[in-house]
């Protein structure tokens, strides 16, 4: 384990990093024409590379909700009579998309050969199998 304390900007690269190491030192304040080549070198610093999996580490739970948090708060809104209608109807509708209620599924099956599509590109490239057409006039 590396025991280098970090400068002050060096700080605020870790604070900053969040996998783009070329805007983290931007934010840092870093000078200079090439913020790539100084990010770069920063995640090569055996100080910072610690510093940033050590706070990597730390758990984010209670930071961020989780999937079935977000799910729990819908439901408990959408089924309360505290809220407006619009408010219950909203929630509803975000129930809904996480469980992917509103999606329609449609089966595609490509019932021609390679030999078809072949044969079809070579008399007329636009009509294959699989390429656009266009309507007559419209380009």
């Amino acid at each position: 384990m590396t025991k280098k304390k970090l400068t002050y900007k060096q700080q605020l690269f870790v604070d900053a990093y969040d996998g783009n190491a070329s805007e983290a030192a931007r934010i840092a304040g870093y000078q200079g024409k090439n913020p790539d080549r100084i990010g770069s070198e920063n995640l090569r610093k055996p100080a910072i590379a610690e510093a940033i999996a050590k706070r990597d580490a730390k758990p984010r739970a209670g930071i961020i909700a989780s999937r079935q948090d977000r799910q729990k708060f819908w439901s408990d809104t959408m089924v309360g009579d505290k809220l407006d209608l619009k408010d219950r109807l909203r929630a509803s509708e975000l129930l809904g998309k996480s469980e992917a209620d509103f999606i329609d599924k449609q089966i595609t099956l490509n019932t021609f050969t390679m030999a078809d599509f072949v044969k079809a590109a070579a008399k007329s490239p636009q009509d294959a199998p699989g390429s656009t057409i266009t309507p007559e006039g419209s380009q």
